[in-house]
């Protein structure tokens, strides 16, 4: 007796995939712009192992060791007077909108030196890391 394997194809798991809802590559890279990464929860390993990903897509001969670096928010997650002035007259609603997005966020060593100081200051410091995303 002939026992009857279940095959399954590449055109199966397509065709089930397409049914979830996913979305098209177009509108992922139009929400990733200004979704809201960081957060309670999972959101920040989810966050981190994101921006691994990407540093990791420059594929250095060096490995970057990712267990020693912490998501830092270069705009700080407590506004300062300095960043509140730097963001201008409608300050509040460009923190909400830009705080937890991809690109506000980086992966550091130096997130308690970094803290919450002024733009000049935490460009200084990221223009030193060996990291692409802080180049």
């Amino acid at each position: 007796m002939k026992s009857q394997s279940t095959s399954i194809s590449a055109e199966s798991v397509k065709a089930a995939l397409q049914t979830k809802g996913y979305p098209k590559d177009a509108e992922f890279r139009a929400r990733l712009v200004d979704a809201k990464l960081y957060g309670s929860g999972d959101r920040a390993t989810k966050t981190k192992l994101i921006l691994e990903a990407l540093e990791e897509s420059y594929h250095h001969k060096e490995a970057v060791p990712f267990e020693t670096l912490s998501i830092e928010h270069v705009m700080p997650q407590t506004l300062t007077e300095y960043w509140q002035n730097h963001l201008g007259d409608d300050w509040q609603a460009t923190y909400e909108l830009l705080l937890h997005t991809l690109g506000n966020l980086t992966l550091t060593a130096y997130n308690s030196e970094l803290s919450n100081d002024t733009w000049e200051m935490k460009k200084e410091l990221l223009s030193k890391s060996h990291l692409e995303l802080n180049d």
